[in-house]
């Protein structure tokens, strides 16, 4: 009969009482939203994104540098973190969203350099095990961006870490391959 929204945004009545949050509203028509008290949830954070998958509610919240999960049985919560894979990136990544596709349920995000350049991530699966863990897998439609094959200088053997021996331009993107 409508829709719910999660939004960052925290009320100020909220704010001094809980110690963060986020908003929460409702609308029927996409347009005109009221605005319900926010659920609760672990910590103070920020939401990228929150879905209903296989009957359990899925959200997606940054906690700079690091995107979590929080799973609630109901829309309005509470959203507690899951028991396991409670971090699903660490480390220069940002604003998970979900996105419906053909394919299924989908994530996007962009990752961070150290030098403050800004990178699209390729698509990920959204993926529920029989235990209720929400894990990020490879989407097949990724497959499409690999055009041609690249040599790959093997390096010295030694006990210490290995780097590759060759360098690789980033300018249209790479996908790095292989099997360990």
């Amino acid at each position: 009969g409508g829709l719910y929204g999660y939004w960052t945004a925290t009320p100020s009545s909220h704010w001094k009482k809980e110690g963060g949050g986020f908003g929460f509203g409702q609308t029927t028509d996409g347009v005109n939203w009221e605005a319900l008290p926010p659920p609760k949830a672990e910590g103070h954070c920020e939401v990228g994104a929150v879905d209903n998958v296989c009957n359990r509610y899925y959200m997606i919240i940054g906690r700079c540098p690091k995107m979590w999960t929080l799973v609630a049985d109901r829309p309005e919560g509470p959203f507690r973190a899951p028991a396991k894979n409670t971090v699903l990136l660490d480390k220069h990544t940002y604003f998970l969203r979900f996105l419906s596709s053909p394919d299924g349920l989908l994530v996007n995000h962009h990752c961070m350099s150290r030098n403050d350049g800004v990178f699209f991530s390729p698509l990920k699966t959204a993926d529920v095990d029989e235990e209720g863990t929400l894990r990020l897998g490879w989407w097949k439609g990724n497959e499409k961006m690999k055009h041609r094959a690249v040599e790959v200088q093997a390096p010295a053997t030694s006990n210490a870490i290995a780097m590759l021996g060759n360098t690789f331009s980033v300018a249209d993107g790479l996908i790095l391959e292989g099997t360990v």
